[in-house]
């Protein structure tokens, strides 16, 4: 399967990676890309490994998530007539169910 991402994703990871930068130094941010990528790609393999959100389920999609690191998931959909896994976003799991939902459905 492909792996395509939303804007809103690329935008939540760049600002992610640069505060990485920041603050945590360039060694730590090449090390969570290395991981970003690996997770990505196994999904571009194994789409279903990630586990089921059925809280931020809709009539249209149903939402999976993968972690990336600690608290970070990247939430995602897998579209398999169109053969690819579309990267939602990447949220931080101790946000409240409704920034979720708000972040998922782009309100």
């Amino acid at each position: 399967m492909n792996i395509k991402w939303s804007d809103d994703a690329r935008q939540t990871w760049n600002e992610a990676f640069e505060y990485c930068i920041e603050n945590y130094g360039k060694h730590f941010a090449q090390k969570l890309l290395k991981i970003l990528e690996r997770k990505t790609n196994s999904l571009a393999v194994f789409p279903e490994s990630g586990s089921p959100m059925q809280m931020l389920d809709t009539d249209t999609y149903n939402y999976r998530s993968i972690t990336l690191y600690k608290d970070y998931k990247i939430i995602y959909r897998v579209d398999y007539s169109n053969d690819y896994v579309f990267i939602v976003n990447i949220l931080n799991m101790r946000m409240s169910y409704e920034t979720m939902q708000e972040i998922i459905s782009g309100k």
